[in-house]
Protein backbone atom coordinates (compact mmCIF):
# COMPACT_ATOMS: atom_id res chain seq x y z
CA UNK A 1 0.00 0.00 0.00
CA UNK A 2 1.32 3.38 -0.96
CA UNK A 3 1.34 6.27 1.43
CA UNK A 4 0.40 9.63 0.06
CA UNK A 5 1.59 12.74 1.75
CA UNK A 6 -0.15 16.00 1.16
CA UNK A 7 1.97 19.05 1.49
CA UNK A 8 -0.01 21.79 3.14
CA UNK A 9 0.79 25.16 1.78
CA UNK A 10 1.82 27.75 4.27
CA UNK A 11 -0.83 30.40 4.39
CA UNK A 12 0.46 33.85 4.85
CA UNK A 13 -1.47 35.88 7.42
CA UNK A 14 -1.20 38.96 5.21
CA UNK A 15 -2.95 37.16 2.31
CA UNK A 16 -5.92 36.18 4.48
CA UNK A 17 -6.40 39.72 5.73
CA UNK A 18 -6.09 41.04 2.20
CA UNK A 19 -8.86 38.70 1.00
CA UNK A 20 -11.15 39.68 3.86
CA UNK A 21 -10.48 43.35 3.22
CA UNK A 22 -11.16 42.92 -0.48
CA UNK A 23 -14.39 41.02 0.26
CA UNK A 24 -15.52 43.65 2.76
CA UNK A 25 -14.86 46.51 0.32
CA UNK A 26 -16.66 44.70 -2.47
CA UNK A 27 -19.75 44.10 -0.31
CA UNK A 28 -19.69 47.70 0.97
CA UNK A 29 -19.51 49.15 -2.55
CA UNK A 30 -22.23 46.77 -3.76
CA UNK A 31 -24.59 47.85 -0.93
CA UNK A 32 -23.79 51.50 -1.57
CA UNK A 33 -24.80 51.25 -5.22
CA UNK A 34 -27.79 49.08 -4.41
CA UNK A 35 -29.28 51.52 -1.89
CA UNK A 36 -28.25 54.58 -3.87
CA UNK A 37 -30.22 53.34 -6.86
CA UNK A 38 -33.10 51.88 -4.84
CA UNK A 39 -35.30 54.98 -5.17
CA UNK A 40 -34.66 55.14 -8.88
CA UNK A 41 -35.52 51.47 -9.32
CA UNK A 42 -38.65 51.83 -7.18
CA UNK A 43 -39.88 54.86 -9.13
CA UNK A 44 -39.31 53.13 -12.46
CA UNK A 45 -41.18 50.04 -11.23
CA UNK A 46 -44.15 52.08 -10.00
CA UNK A 47 -44.27 54.03 -13.27
CA UNK A 48 -44.29 50.79 -15.25
CA UNK A 49 -47.10 49.35 -13.10
CA UNK A 50 -49.08 52.59 -13.48
CA UNK A 51 -48.62 52.51 -17.26
CA UNK A 52 -49.90 48.94 -17.64
CA UNK A 53 -52.72 49.54 -15.17
CA UNK A 54 -54.00 52.47 -17.24
CA UNK A 55 -53.75 50.43 -20.43
CA UNK A 56 -55.79 47.53 -19.03
CA UNK A 57 -58.21 49.43 -16.76
CA UNK A 58 -56.85 48.47 -13.32
CA UNK A 59 -57.50 51.91 -11.87
CA UNK A 60 -59.20 52.78 -8.58
CA UNK A 61 -62.61 54.17 -9.45
CA UNK A 62 -64.88 53.10 -6.60
CA UNK A 63 -64.56 52.91 -2.80
CA UNK A 64 -67.34 51.08 -0.95
CA UNK A 65 -67.60 51.69 2.80
CA UNK A 66 -69.73 49.60 5.14
CA UNK A 67 -72.58 51.28 6.97
CA UNK A 68 -71.10 53.60 9.55
CA UNK A 69 -73.05 54.69 12.62
CA UNK A 70 -70.66 57.07 14.34
CA UNK A 71 -67.92 57.81 11.82
CA UNK A 72 -68.40 59.95 8.75
CA UNK A 73 -67.69 58.52 5.26
CA UNK A 74 -65.56 61.56 4.43
CA UNK A 75 -63.26 60.76 7.36
CA UNK A 76 -62.46 57.42 5.73
CA UNK A 77 -62.39 58.64 2.11
CA UNK A 78 -59.72 61.25 2.86
CA UNK A 79 -57.15 58.45 3.23
CA UNK A 80 -57.78 57.47 -0.41
CA UNK A 81 -57.90 60.91 -2.04
CA UNK A 82 -54.28 60.66 -3.30
CA UNK A 83 -54.93 57.23 -4.83
CA UNK A 84 -58.09 57.95 -6.79
CA UNK A 85 -57.61 57.20 -10.53
CA UNK A 86 -54.28 55.48 -9.88
CA UNK A 87 -53.27 51.86 -10.27
CA UNK A 88 -55.09 49.54 -7.90
CA UNK A 89 -51.81 47.62 -7.40
CA UNK A 90 -49.82 50.55 -6.02
CA UNK A 91 -52.25 51.43 -3.22
CA UNK A 92 -50.72 50.58 0.19
CA UNK A 93 -53.83 49.00 1.72
CA UNK A 94 -52.11 47.84 4.92
CA UNK A 95 -50.63 51.29 5.58
CA UNK A 96 -54.03 52.91 5.05
CA UNK A 97 -55.73 50.34 7.29
CA UNK A 98 -53.17 51.03 10.02
CA UNK A 99 -53.81 54.77 9.75
CA UNK A 100 -57.60 54.36 9.86
CA UNK A 101 -57.38 52.00 12.84
CA UNK A 102 -55.71 54.78 14.87
CA UNK A 103 -59.14 56.40 15.11
CA UNK A 104 -60.60 55.53 18.51
CA UNK A 105 -64.00 54.78 17.03
CA UNK A 106 -62.57 51.97 14.87
CA UNK A 107 -62.66 48.60 16.60
CA UNK A 108 -61.72 46.48 13.59
CA UNK A 109 -61.09 47.22 9.93
CA UNK A 110 -60.86 45.05 6.82
CA UNK A 111 -59.92 46.45 3.43
CA UNK A 112 -60.30 44.27 0.34
CA UNK A 113 -59.59 44.99 -3.28
CA UNK A 114 -61.15 43.29 -6.27
CA UNK A 115 -57.86 43.98 -8.13
CA UNK A 116 -59.78 45.64 -10.92
CA UNK A 117 -61.22 49.02 -9.95
CA UNK A 118 -62.80 49.01 -6.48
CA UNK A 119 -61.94 48.73 -2.81
CA UNK A 120 -64.33 47.49 -0.13
CA UNK A 121 -63.90 48.75 3.43
CA UNK A 122 -65.58 46.99 6.32
CA UNK A 123 -65.32 48.84 9.62
CA UNK A 124 -66.58 47.60 12.94
CA UNK A 125 -67.05 50.61 15.17
CA UNK A 126 -66.76 50.88 18.92
CA UNK A 127 -70.18 51.08 20.53
CA UNK A 128 -70.80 53.92 23.00
CA UNK A 129 -71.45 52.43 26.42
CA UNK A 130 -71.40 55.11 29.08
CA UNK A 131 -70.38 58.63 29.98
CA UNK A 132 -67.98 59.27 32.80
CA UNK A 133 -68.38 62.65 34.48
CA UNK A 134 -65.53 63.84 36.69
CA UNK A 135 -67.21 67.22 37.25
CA UNK A 136 -64.75 69.05 34.98
CA UNK A 137 -65.48 67.15 31.76
CA UNK A 138 -67.60 64.35 30.38
CA UNK A 139 -65.88 61.47 28.60
CA UNK A 140 -67.66 59.04 26.30
CA UNK A 141 -66.52 55.41 26.73
CA UNK A 142 -67.15 52.32 24.64
CA UNK A 143 -68.22 48.94 25.95
CA UNK A 144 -64.51 47.96 25.89
CA UNK A 145 -63.79 50.98 28.14
CA UNK A 146 -62.00 52.85 25.36
CA UNK A 147 -62.22 56.62 25.82
CA UNK A 148 -63.84 57.65 22.55
CA UNK A 149 -64.06 61.40 22.97
CA UNK A 150 -64.46 64.23 25.42
CA UNK A 151 -67.94 65.65 25.21
CA UNK A 152 -68.38 69.37 25.26
CA UNK A 153 -71.55 71.15 26.36
CA UNK A 154 -72.89 71.43 22.80
CA UNK A 155 -72.34 67.74 22.00
CA UNK A 156 -75.42 65.56 21.80
CA UNK A 157 -75.48 62.94 24.55
CA UNK A 158 -76.47 59.48 23.38
CA UNK A 159 -78.98 58.67 26.19
CA UNK A 160 -76.33 56.66 27.94
CA UNK A 161 -75.80 56.06 31.63
CA UNK A 162 -73.60 58.62 33.36
CA UNK A 163 -71.14 57.42 35.99
CA UNK A 164 -69.58 59.49 38.78
CA UNK A 165 -66.92 58.75 41.34
CA UNK A 166 -63.67 56.87 41.68
CA UNK A 167 -63.58 53.45 39.94
CA UNK A 168 -67.23 53.81 38.93
CA UNK A 169 -66.43 53.26 35.27
CA UNK A 170 -64.24 50.21 35.97
CA UNK A 171 -67.13 48.60 37.86
CA UNK A 172 -69.78 49.73 35.37
CA UNK A 173 -69.66 46.53 33.29
CA UNK A 174 -70.60 44.40 36.27
CA UNK A 175 -73.35 46.87 37.24
CA UNK A 176 -75.01 46.88 33.84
Amino acid sequence: MKKIFVNKKNINFFNINFYFLFLFLFIFIWFFFLFNNFNSITNKTINTIEKYSFNYGYILKEINISQLNYLNNEEILRYFKNYKNRSIFTIPLQVIADEISKNKWVKEIKINSNYKNSINILIEEERPFAIYDNLSQKVLFSDNLVALEILNENKEIFNLPIFYGINSLNNSNSLL
